[in-house]
């Protein structure tokens, strides 16, 4: 058994190490494809806000796409990738040229659009890629989508057994998958 319990965490560790994914083990980062980008939320408990931001962000002044991360009042790594980068506590994406957006829950967490939320849409309007937002955290837990805003998202529920996922969405949305509550307006 003492061999087992070295072989193991050996094998896991080598098994990330060749994942594919972003180096940031707790945080927010982006991965960039042809088609757009993916947002990696690989923190738990983490609230993800996105908006659209058609004038223009802090430090860029093409149209951009804006996203933060926080876990109550602490911040959250984020690493940058493509056409994203860290300004401040938040990811700016340049949006000439994103097609796609997705984003990818690992652990637990919180996802909304557009600074809005019970039907509103407060900043401005929306995001002219196509937005997806997967709950498939990797650990039990709670993941909560509020797509309640007027924009058109598509929300993929694929978690596993014991995360519960609740979703909010409005006529504009679309819901894929076996989500645990659904509330549509």
């Amino acid at each position: 058994m003492p061999r087992l319990s070295f072989i193991l965490p050996a094998a896991c560790a080598a098994a990330l190490a060749f994942a594919g994914r972003p180096a940031l083990a707790d945080g927010v980062s982006v991965e960039t494809s042809p088609a757009g980008i993916t947002v990696l939320i690989d923190s738990d408990q983490v609230t993800v806000h996105f908006d659209y931001l058609e004038q223009g962000c802090v430090q860029l002044t093409v149209p951009c796409y804006t996203i933060d991360a926080g876990n109550g009042l602490a911040n959250v790594p984020l690493a940058g990738g493509g056409p994203c980068q860290v300004a401040g506590q938040k990811l700016e994406c340049a949006a000439p040229g994103i097609s796609a957006i997705n984003f990818e829950f690992k652990q637990s967490g919180i996802w909304a659009g557009y600074n809005g939320g019970a039907g509103e849409h407060a900043a401005g309007p929306c995001a002219p890629a196509s937005v997806r937002i997967e709950t498939g955290a990797a650990t039990p837990g709670v993941v909560e989508v509020s797509a309640w805003n007027g924009c058109a998202e598509t929300v993929t529920c694929d978690s596993p057994k014991g995360t519960m996922t609740q979703v909010q969405v409005d006529a504009s949305d679309a819901v894929l998958g076996k989500c645990s509550f659904v509330d549509k307006h």
